[in-house]
């Protein structure tokens, strides 16, 4: 399972960046400018693997400038390595946030206060992706190939995630089911934003998602069969297990 995982990861490497070569080829470039992304990012005590993961971002062959970092801090020794990092656009640390005496407070509001942020401020205007500290993009073309879905605001665009055990990705693209959908694994518009739908827990992203699928017509639900974002590790598929 492990070698049939790694060359269909491969492939699809290949495949992606010579579908970027062929979009560099044509009039398609020069738009991407108009396409910020906007990559949401909690981490908690995880340098090593935050670091891998920025690593992975800086690297996209995409223009650096279109590619925000909004990153979460909710303990010191987090703040320290995040506010150590060059390049990070916004940092928000959630101790200071007066939400938090909210005796209702979860792990995944967080998600919710960036978007309240995100929301009030007109200028960021892009497309959205969570990508906790323990994720990353396989591939260097990610951001570019991902750049020619993005033409309607309504588009929700998912593809598959990489674990060393197995990929996440429904069965059914019609009827995309809790646990076959990952957290990492779609990009919507900012302006599709809704408050309230991260719920707590390992799966606390699915009822966001399921808002986004139920709420629009067929033609704006993109399925990309292709490995795109994964887990930044190779021996677990914990993150906790990976410290």
């Amino acid at each position: 399972n492990a070698m049939l995982f790694d060359l269909m990861k491969n492939y699809h490497q290949y495949w992606v960046n010579q579908d970027c070569i062929r979009l560099s080829q044509t009039s398609f470039l020069p738009s991407i400018q108009s396409s910020p992304f906007y990559i949401i990012t909690r981490t908690h005590d995880r340098p090593y693997l935050f670091s891998h993961m920025r690593q992975s971002l800086t690297e996209q062959v995409y223009p650096q400038s279109r590619i925000y970092h909004i990153v979460c801090t909710d303990n010191t020794a987090s703040y320290d390595y995040v506010k150590s990092t060059l390049g990070i656009d916004y940092h928000y640390h959630l101790p200071v946030h007066k939400d938090l005496t909210n005796s209702h407070f979860h792990p995944n509001q967080y998600i919710d206060l960036i978007y309240a942020e995100i929301i009030q401020a007109t200028s960021l205007d892009g497309w959205i992706l969570v990508m906790d500290d323990d994720d990353h993009f396989l591939h260097p073309y990610v951001c570019m190939f991902l750049s020619q879905y993005l033409t309607d605001i309504h588009n929700v665009i998912t593809w598959k995630f990489y674990r060393p055990d197995k990929y996440i990705y429904p069965l059914d693209t019609q009827h995309p089911q809790m646990g076959e959908i990952a957290s990492c694994g779609y990009l919507y518009h900012s302006s599709q934003i809704q408050l309230g739908y991260w719920h707590q827990g390992g799966q606390g992203d699915y009822p966001f998602y399921q808002m986004l699928f139920d709420s629009r017509q067929e033609r704006f639900r993109i399925f990309l069969d292709i490995y795109l974002t994964g887990v930044n590790y190779e021996t677990s598929i914990s993150g906790w297990s990976a410290m």
